[in-house]
């Protein structure tokens, strides 16, 4: 969730992050004094039941906040120029601060280019440098890592999983690292070489990472192991720093992992579909990735999972939990760029639901080690699960060289062509995918009882009925439109069930179809940043409350005011 600005020479980044408990906001950049602040959501949306709803809100500084209408920003500003990343985690009350040492450059004799890297753990509710960890700074040098690198970051429990790499560019190696931030270890799982994967991996478990392969292209499946073993080493939770010189990050520099230390190992690679290949004797050349990103958000993995300290642990006496999640399962967007034959690129997506690949690694992992395959849950409205037998299906091997397209995908995946969508946010949240496209939110649902329950409401309805021309063999429709109203507050809604058929054109060697269902929700919203959903529930960042469309006027309403425009949380 990011807005971008310049001023001047500064290049800065907002970054905006929904939760359950929390709703917080971080600023980084390069020459820019970083920050971050957060609202308690049960604060301002009242503690008991029948609490008035807030006004304009106010900011405070590093914990000195304070209360207009309810509505209570707290402001933490962090020391550290230069910032890439953060990293939050409330219920650990963490907020980690990656930030570049200093500008890299080229070391001399080596013609090798740096980066220096800074990593501080912070306690989230006021800045100051956590208590359990042991080196209050680590510090590190990348060697073939050029100034312009990005990096992401996520917290997993006593670890923080580091990304760098070029963002949307394939020109540059990227590095998978993996810090123990209370003992101030930091390991080295992979350096990719320049050209084999794409931008930002998912954690789609707690130990299982996605990335994309480019060539052939592929979602490689990787299990991180051992992580649990230096964790059981700690004497505490009580550890405070020992000085700023990170000597014992600097001792773990660059290096790969110990030998009982935690590593990365492959399990598996799902094959994507076979890009279509220069014929003999035609014009042009062969179709490839330009870029391509896995976007996931496990819910093991949410940032704001449950409250940071004892007094947010449950919600008041009288009042439900503000959000609750209502599956178990989540699933990944796969976002390619393809260059066709022609020279003219195109955007895929690839939509997959976690327990689908994480099957698929159990099998592997199975047939590694030769033992019985453990089920995995599944979301399919009937709280059963589902093994890797049932998803691979009878015919299907787990092999060296990948999972053949169509093995696996036409029935597992949905995949659409969004070079048209003009899509300027993207979020993944649960089994829904949310995107802003200009002035409509797009939702698609990919839970099936959600599914089920809004064929049985348009069924009742008199609505649905098959639709022609979108390249899908069958779907159900509704609609409305309000035209009373001068910003419009239409919107559609639509269930694609069959086979959705994307031309190969210049980009595939045959046209691809997939099968899995969804719902297809569109609104018009016009001025919206930013939005997050659980179940029923939903909050969205707005320019203006005013030009919210008639349609979620039955909807309380919470206007708080951030720095760069107006914000308002939307809640039904």
């Amino acid at each position: 969730m990011e807005e971008h600005g310049q001023h001047g020479d500064v290049d800065e980044s907002d970054h905006f992050s929904f939760g359950p408990w929390f709703v917080s906001a971080t600023r980084d950049g390069i020459s820019v004094r970083a920050s971050y602040s957060y609202l308690d959501l049960h604060g301002c949306l009242g503690g008991a039941e029948g609490a008035p709803l807030g006004g304009g809100g106010q900011s405070g500084e590093n914990g000195d906040h304070y209360d207009s209408d309810r509505v209570c920003w707290t402001v933490i500003k962090v020391p550290v120029w230069n910032v890439m990343s953060f990293a939050l985690s409330t219920e650990l009350d963490l907020a980690v601060v990656i930030s570049r040492a200093q500008v890299g450059y080229q070391d001399q004799g080596e013609g090798n280019i740096r980066t220096h890297i800074a990593v501080r753990p912070l306690r989230f509710r006021d800045g100051t440098p956590h208590p359990c960890a042991k080196v209050p700074t680590m510090r590190f040098s990348m060697p073939r890592a050029p100034a312009f690198y990005a990096a992401q970051a996520q917290v997993l429990g006593d670890y923080l999983l580091l990304w760098f790499g070029p963002g949307q560019h394939n020109y540059c190696v990227s590095k998978l690292y993996l810090i123990a931030w209370k003992e101030g270890s930091i390991t080295l799982l992979r350096e990719n070489p320049v050209g084999k994967y794409g931008t930002i991996p998912a954690m789609i478990s707690k130990d299982v990472l996605a990335q994309v392969q480019l060539d052939p292209p592929g979602i490689e499946l990787c299990r991180i192991s051992n992580m649990q073993k230096e964790a059981e080493g700690e004497g505490g939770e009580d550890g405070g720093g020992s000085g700023d010189d990170g000597a014992a990050a600097a001792a773990a520099n660059d290096r790969g992992s110990r030998s009982n230390g935690p590593r990365m190992d492959k399990l598996c690679t799902l094959l994507l579909p076979p890009l279509r290949k220069r014929q003999d004797g035609t014009t042009g050349s062969s179709a490839y990735i330009n870029w391509a990103s896995c976007i996931g958000q496990h819910p093991g993995h949410h940032t704001f999972s449950r409250g940071p300290w004892p007094e947010y642990r449950s919600a008041p006496q009288g009042r439900p939990r503000t959000f609750r999640q209502s599956t178990e399962d989540s699933i990944v967007s796969v976002m390619m760029e393809i260059m066709g034959c022609e020279r003219r690129p195109h955007l895929f997506e690839v939509v997959v639901r976690c327990a689908t690949l994480l099957a698929y690694a159990d099998a592997a992992a199975a047939a590694a080690a030769r033992v019985p395959v453990v089920p995995t849950e599944s979301s399919n409205g009937d709280g059963q699960s589902a093994s890797a037998r049932d998803v691979l299906g009878d015919g299907d091997v787990v092999v060296e060289a990948g999972v053949p397209w169509d093995a696996w995908g036409p029935r597992a995946t949905a995949m659409s062509d969004q070079t048209d969508w003009h899509v300027g946010c993207r979020y993944m949240l649960g089994e829904r995918e949310a995107t802003i496209e200009g002035d409509e939110i797009r939702i698609r649902d990919y839970n099936p009882y959600r599914i089920r329950q809004a064929k049985a409401s348009m069924v009742a309805k008199g609505l649905g009925g098959h639709h022609d021309g979108l390249g899908e063999d069958s779907h159900e429709e509704e609609g409305s439109a309000d035209t009373a109203h001068p910003n419009g507050g239409g919107g559609t809604r639509r269930i694609t069930e069959g086979n959705t058929t994307i031309r190969g054109g210049e980009w595939f060697e045959e046209d691809v179809s997939t099968a899995l269902p969804h719902l297809d929700a569109v609104v018009d919203m016009p001025g919206c940043r930013a939005i997050y959903m659980e179940q029923d529930q939903i909050m969205l960042l707005v320019d203006d409350l005013d030009q919210v469309s008639w349609m979620m006027c039955r909807f309380d309403r919470l206007m708080m005011r951030l720095g760069w425009g107006l914000m308002a949380i939307v809640v039904r």
